[in-house]
């Protein structure tokens, strides 16, 4: 908790990681190894890349990028890859995410091609780096593995529905069910699972867009509660101990400039209790990345500018101190040498 740290030494130092590109998830350090998973680039295209970093001495012990499915060119007939990307990775360094499907025309544009499918990367026992399974789709839909965890229990979404993927025979499953229509909901993507089978996501109830929590052993489903004015408010992480995490928002969700709407990060730590909003360190709209198991949250504060191509955000780190109080931290002025964005 913030407070009562020894302020001899400082709280953070910056690692630059191996590879070009933007860390997009990082396991725990249970096993002594962090496993950073990396929206990477290689040659000027996205792939999915890994890094492996010992939890003790943050040296790097392994780094590269994933194995990618070769599918066939529509247009020429020629195999190729798409872009990969990957989106969580579990205590086990295993990496879920999606793969587009190679399309020449659209390679060089920039362009998001499609159909995308999902794809689970495990790390190879007796050899290095990673071997990569595709996964399942409903009805031939697009897909995306958004989410694993310890027991390899994959969650996501395809055409438009929340999915979840069995650890053991990787079948698919339509977390929308008859109970859950009954109640007014439509879920259309799970995010994150955590070991007790709580999932996280985003559906629409009653017609308005809302982040639920759903118990995959009893079928519960709550939805988040709504902070400030904010109508919509997707679940984007749950931790171990059932800390829910998100972003909260009204009217079209337009983050930045000099007239934002409400856009805040929140908190939550579920039934019975409300969530607790992310401040802002820069007094505008925050947006939450990451957050680990003892409910410390990366993410954005963003400042008043209409220039969406300057450095409009500031990293920001929130904990919680001892009476339970929201301490945003600015990274920016506590790392030396930090960039201005996260």
């Amino acid at each position: 908790k913030p407070g009562g740290q020894d302020t001899t030494v400082p709280r953070f130092a910056l690692l630059e990681l191996p590879v070009d590109g933007d860390p997009w998830a990082m396991s725990e350090s249970t096993f002594g190894i962090v496993t950073v998973a990396v929206d990477g680039s290689e040659e000027g295209y996205t792939s999915a890349a890994f890094v492996h970093i010992d939890s003790t001495t943050r040296e790097v012990l392994d780094f590269g990028y994933l194995p990618e499915p070769v599918f066939v060119n529509r247009d020429n007939g020629e195999f190729g890859n798409g872009p990969s990307n990957p989106r969580d990775v579990n205590d086990f360094g295993t990496i879920v995410g999606y793969a587009n499907e190679f399309e020449e025309d659209e390679l060089y544009t920039g362009s998001d091609p499609s159909p995308s499918r999902g794809i689970v990367w495990t790390v190879n026992v007796n050899a290095a780096g990673y071997s990569y399974a595709m996964l399942p789709t409903l009805d031939l839909a697009d897909s995306t593995a958004m989410g694993i965890n310890n027991l390899g229990v994959i969650v996501g979404t395809s055409g438009d529905r929340a999915v979840l993927w069995d650890a053991s025979t990787l079948a698919i499953e339509e977390l929308n069910t008859v109970a859950t229509a009954a109640l007014g909901w439509e879920l259309t993507s799970a995010i994150d699972i955590n070991d007790a089978g709580l999932i996280v996501g985003a559906g629409t109830l009653g017609g308005k867009s809302r982040g639920f929590l759903l118990d995959y052993v009893t079928k519960a489903i709550v939805p988040v509660p709504l902070v400030g004015p904010a109508d919509a408010n997707p679940a984007y992480r749950i931790n171990a101990f059932g800390r829910v995490m998100g972003k909260a928002w009204d009217g079209t969700g337009r983050h930045y400039g000099t007239n934002p709407d409400y856009v805040r990060g929140y908190s939550w730590d579920g039934p019975g209790s409300n969530p607790a909003v992310l401040t802002s360190v820069t007094n505008n709209t925050s947006s939450p990345l990451g957050m680990n198991d003892l409910g410390a949250t990366a993410g954005n504060s963003y400042i008043t500018t209409d220039d969406f191509l300057s450095n409009f955000s500031v990293p920001t780190l929130w904990e919680f101190d001892e009476n339970g109080q929201v301490i945003a931290t600015d990274l920016a002025t506590e790392i030396e040498n930090s960039r201005s964005w996260l």
